[in-house]
């Protein structure tokens, strides 16, 4: 189906957008270009639980605050200033059932500050899930990640980089074993304040391992299978 929060613009040949799909499996199917940004649809074919389908990742740009519900947020700042950041919300369409079907999104933040040097990664989940030693971003049946970044803090300089992994649970409830079942990435560069969005493209195991030991220094109670473990996934 088509992206359902995207407007009309351009649309451009996928080839021309600005990162390759990195992961075999994955494909972009579209790609638009306009003048607030790119805006994209990206699809993940996956295997698990001998049942198979896909991960559908919609993109785009920012261009009003209170339709995301930013106003929910208490940010403390004029929220105008979200415009232009990315907008990126992943679903997974999946013929499992019940707890076949239970499963879970993780997110690895990197932030390039170019203006003081620095470069870091971070675990990007809710404070109140980080105090309960849960590393998911979100969690349940067949659950959606959304997420949209903004200026929090300001950084004039930076490019930030989120690596999204649909995550599963070998036997849910006791395990403390965290496998990946496929991942994306995306984000945006930001140039003297503002904000340029890159569209998502599929990762391999080599992005899986950098945020196994993130995550691990995070949580280190739990365990992190850095290697993608469906039948359709690179690696």
């Amino acid at each position: 189906s088509d992206m359902t929060f995207l407007g009309g613009a351009e649309v451009i040949d996928p080839r021309r957008a600005r990162r390759a799909v990195e992961s075999q499996s994955a494909e972009i199917q579209l790609v638009r270009q306009s003048d607030s940004g790119v805006e994209a649809k990206l699809v993940i074919p996956f295997r698990l639980h001998e049942a198979e389908d896909r991960v559908v990742v919609s993109f785009g740009v920012n261009r009003d605050e209170a339709r995301w519900g930013f106003d929910r947020l208490a940010l403390g700042f004029d929220l105008a200033l979200t415009h232009g950041f990315p907008v990126c919300k992943a679903e997974f369409e999946f013929e499992g059932e019940g707890y076949n079907a239970a499963m879970g999104w993780i997110q690895v933040v990197t932030i390039d500050d170019r203006a003081n040097g620095r470069t870091w990664s971070t675990v990007d989940t809710n404070p109140r899930f980080r105090a309960i030693d849960n590393p998911f971003a979100t969690l349940g049946h067949r659950p959606t990640l959304f997420d949209a970044p903004g200026p929090n803090p300001p950084r004039a300089d930076e490019r930030w980089t989120a690596e999204s992994f649909l995550a599963d649970c070998a036997d849910l409830v006791r395990t403390r074993r965290v496998s990946t079942v496929c991942g994306f990435s995306w984000g945006y560069d930001r140039e003297g304040g503002t904000p340029s969005a890159f569209p998502p493209v599929g990762v391999g195991t080599e992005a899986g391992r950098r945020a196994a030991a993130v995550l691990s220094d995070a949580f280190p109670s739990r365990r992190f299978g850095s290697d993608f473990i469906s039948e359709l996934g690179d690696g």
